[in-house]
């Protein structure tokens, strides 16, 4: 996406400069509009500032933000100045790159920067959403408050995280070992019995001659499966990660998983109802929640419903008709949406369908957990149990052989 700098004026006359990402300059001064900013001068590429501010790609621990976050919000709801507590946090912050952002952040508000303008030029570490919600506390002059707000949102966000690990984590450990088991049995013990089964020219059943045939396959040919596997895994990846249609596609087929299709769509409503009641809350206008939602709530087919809520919002329409069109959001969240809508509290209500969430998510793991680990099980016993039938059953036809 673009980079474009800006010079923009807001509603007490005070001239900010900044570096943001947008489709085009039409679009940027629009958001900024939403904002409450009137703009100046556009370009695009960067400001010297943001030249200055560019640093390299850094990667912060979710713990150090949240960390960041506290103390930043604590300082500034005691009533120390901005530039102090920013001096203070870079005096004490130990992660080298962390320690250079917030030490460039430090020189680009000491330069007369607005904090939230400072923190964008880092995106991988302050995303949209961080960016969105300091920079409406600065113009409410609410940035403690927004802080504050900030801080059980990324505290869940990482929480949120941990728990979709936990659900992957088992299927795939399992589906390793089964995987794992199998290809030794392939690999080693059968060819050793089909060496003898030869040698004895025993009469090989059905089942035995097929575990062989995949057998030989499998130690002639394992290697090219191995690698033809890989790199159609690499080309997929790069498909889903590069292309629109691979990703469209993709997502709509997580959506359909039996089981995980279920969690996943509960948990991108997590991120919705979390992420819009923690914009709303901070003052951030309705048409700019949804379009900082649609870059986090993790599927590209509820995004797109998302932003064609945006669209009819911008042209006069409502949020829970343009949801209730797509038929992508349940029944439940667009009714508390409507009241929130109605009654002016979208915040609130937005916070009641996050806590339910909450709760939804961990039972959906542990449902999955119920039904997954003894069908995983199970057929772990089938595969293995098939290889070891196909190879006693012409044993058992030897010793026969043999006593006669």
């Amino acid at each position: 996406m673009p980079v474009f700098s800006y010079k923009a004026r807001d509603a007490s006359g005070r001239e900010t400069t900044g570096v943001l990402e947008a489709e085009n300059s039409g679009v940027l001064v629009e958001r900024l509009g939403e904002l409450g900013y009137v703009v100046m001068k556009v370009s695009k590429g960067r400001s010297e500032q943001g030249k200055r501010s560019k640093t390299k790609k850094v990667k912060v621990k979710a713990r150090d933000l949240i960390t960041f976050t506290i103390h930043l919000g604590t300082v500034l709801s005691a009533g120390v100045p901005l530039l102090t507590g920013l001096q203070d946090l870079t005096r004490e912050t130990e992660q080298p790159g962390f320690k250079r952002v917030i030490h460039d952040i430090t020189a680009q508000v000491e330069n007369g920067a607005m904090l939230a303008d400072a923190m964008s030029a880092h995106p991988s570490v302050f995303n949209q959403l961080y960016v969105s919600m300091v920079r409406a506390g600065e113009a409410t002059g609410r940035v403690d408050e927004v802080l504050e707000r900030l801080v059980p949102y990324l505290e869940w966000q990482e929480e949120l995280k941990g728990r979709i690990r936990e659900a992957m984590a088992y299927p795939l450990v399992v589906l390793a070992v089964v995987t794992g088991v199998i290809v030794f049995l392939l690999v080693f013990p059968i060819p050793r019995f089909a060496k003898i089964f030869a040698k004895f020219d025993v009469e090989l059943p059905l089942p035995t001659r097929i575990v062989i045939g995949i057998s030989h396959f499998m130690v002639h040919y394992g290697f090219y499966l191995a690698g033809a596997l890989i790199a159609i895994f690499i080309v997929l990846r790069t498909l889903i990660k590069k292309t629109k249609t691979a990703r469209r596609l993709w997502d709509a087929f997580k959506l359909k998983l039996p089981l995980f299709g279920t969690l996943i769509r509960k948990v991108a409503l997590s991120r919705f109802s979390h992420t819009m009641s923690s914009l709303y809350r901070a003052g951030v206008e309705i048409t700019e929640c949804l379009r900082i939602v649609e870059q986090v709530i993790g599927n590209v087919i509820l995004g797109k419903v998302i932003r064609e809520a945006h669209d009819r919002i911008r042209a006069g329409g409502s949020m829970p008709e343009a949801l209730a069109e797509s038929g992508e959001f349940p029944s439940l969240v667009l009714r508390m949406i409507a009241i929130g809508d109605e009654t002016g509290e979208l915040d609130m209500t937005l916070e009641k369908v996050s806590i339910y969430y909450d709760k939804e998510v961990p039972y959906t793991i542990r449902r999955i957990f119920a039904i997954a680990e003894p069908l995983m099980i199970v057929s772990m016993g089938l595969i293995v149990g098939t290889v070891a039938l196909s190879v006693f059953l012409p044993l058992y036809g030897m010793i026969a052989f043999i006593k006669k």
